[in-house]
């Protein structure tokens, strides 16, 4: 049973879960599966009925919870109704399993740890330090009594001492365990030499002969593809700015200067 109850206690949803259902909103937490009635069952975990009316309260006191959470953002269409009413079924079931178990297997809350967790929850302080007036009132507003809410928050507590202890323990096979020692006291030796050739360059002679005959080994290396380089300028006519008229003066002079070489035929 208890490998049950951690399975459920896993995954990212039930945090979403173990979030709402944290301490701090204990005075609004699930109505106590003692009272009786003649309403129907709607399931019943051992010994214990849980009764169509708790259901309901139940419900209702998550869907509070959830609008104080969200605040503005809340919106009742965000969630599946049937598969919320669904989760908090399950979540009644198992917390009337837990509660089941942990007082067959003994669990107690202590008195200082009761005053310890009440005074830490901010329903009840004012100004930081807890206020007994403040308890009194918000307790009397949401219909409790401080011997029943104490009752109720003490069942959480030691519910709590249980789902802390299954969240923070692990199994782990032998073969993992001997392992995981394998690997955490396993031991590695490496070796290594370090060469500078700059000791021994002042030993070494290289005679034109050995610079050739490698060379001629290893020629490609030392070729490159074939380039050529070209430079040239373009003149074109159509390109450059047009020439200003000339005047007649300029063109007669240069007409007279070359009437005998261009402008004068035989006879």
């Amino acid at each position: 049973m208890l490998q049950n109850i951690r399975d459920r206690l896993t995954g990212p949803f039930v945090w979403f879960i173990v979030g709402i259902i944290v301490i701090p909103f204990a005075f609004f937490g699930i109505e106590t599966f003692r009272t009786g009635g003649a309403d129907p069952t709607v399931v019943k975990v051992g010994d214990q009925k849980i009764t169509q009316s708790q259901f309901r309260a139940g419900f209702e006191q998550r869907m509070q919870q959830l609008q104080q959470l969200m605040g503005e953002n809340f919106r009742p269409e965000m969630f599946d109704q049937a598969r919320f009413r669904q989760t908090v079924l399950d979540d009644m079931v198992q917390e009337a399993l837990m509660r089941q178990h942990v007082r067959k297997a003994g669990y107690r809350a202590s008195d200082a740890a009761l005053r310890g967790t009440i005074s830490t929850i901010p329903a009840f302080q004012e100004d930081g330090k807890f206020s007994a007036e403040a308890y009194r009132s918000k307790l009397a507003a949401q219909g409790y009594t401080p011997a029943r809410f104490e009752a109720q928050l003490r069942d959480g507590i030691v519910v709590d001492q249980l789902r802390e202890g299954l969240l923070d323990s692990a199994f782990v096979p032998q073969a993992g365990a001997a392992h995981a020692f394998r690997v955490d006291q396993q031991q590695r030796w490496l070796a290594y030499a370090v060469f500078e050739a700059s000791r021994y360059q002042a030993q070494v002679t290289v005679e034109p002969a050995q610079v050739e005959e490698r060379y001629e080994q290893q020629k490609a290396r030392f070729q490159s593809p074939e380039r050529l380089r070209v430079a040239y300028i373009e003149l074109a006519l159509d390109a450059l700015p047009p020439a200003a008229a000339p005047e007649a003066d300029y063109l007669r002079s240069i007409y007279e200067a070359e009437k005998a070489a261009r402008f004068t035929t035989t006879e």
